[in-house]
């Protein structure tokens, strides 16, 4: 008798976790998942910047004993490269690309089930 009230209340707090899952979580996350023009010219702007900035406060101003500028002048490059080239962000996924965290269905599947 208690291992089934056990199991049972298991149960309810996976479909619990499950509802609170899809209702309160998976739409916070999903206009993350999907990168747009500007969200990547802005990734791009402030990896290019951001890293020699870093280095210059955390090699000169407050010297670290582990921050060599290759690393950062790497990242810098990146960077550039996420301003410059077209291609890396012209035609981002689709929702009905994002997979679901669950079981690997695709969202568009879980929305119109095939019969």
């Amino acid at each position: 008798m208690l291992s089934s009230a056990r199991r049972l209340r298991g149960r309810a707090a996976g479909a619990l976790r499950a509802a609170v899952t899809n209702e309160l979580v998976r739409p916070l996350i999903e206009p993350i998942l999907h990168p747009s023009r500007w969200r990547i010219r802005a990734l791009g702007l402030s990896t290019t910047v951001g890293h020699p900035l870093f280095y210059l406060f955390w090699g000169k101003l407050l010297p670290q004993p582990y921050e060599p500028l290759g690393p950062r002048l790497l990242m810098c490059a990146l960077g550039l490269s996420l301003l410059v080239f077209r291609p890396i962000y012209a035609s981002p996924p689709s929702a009905a690309s994002a997979c679901s965290s669950n079981t690997g269905q695709r969202i568009s599947e879980k929305i119109a089930p095939s019969s």
